[in-house]
């Protein structure tokens, strides 16, 4: 996360990301996203 907050849903999990946090998950399993707060989320995303 570079800036803002994501929540993020992973397999019926939910997770809220702030600047700094990372997360490494397998995108075969359903999930989603979503900015929250004031601000954009902004973030990186690698897929391999």
């Amino acid at each position: 996360m570079l800036s803002g907050v994501l929540k993020i849903w992973i397999d019926g999990k939910e997770l809220v990301l702030n600047p700094g946090d990372s997360i490494y998950f397998d995108s075969s399993y359903p999930h989603g996203l979503a900015a929250i707060g004031d601000e954009p989320a902004r973030f990186i995303a690698v897929v391999i």
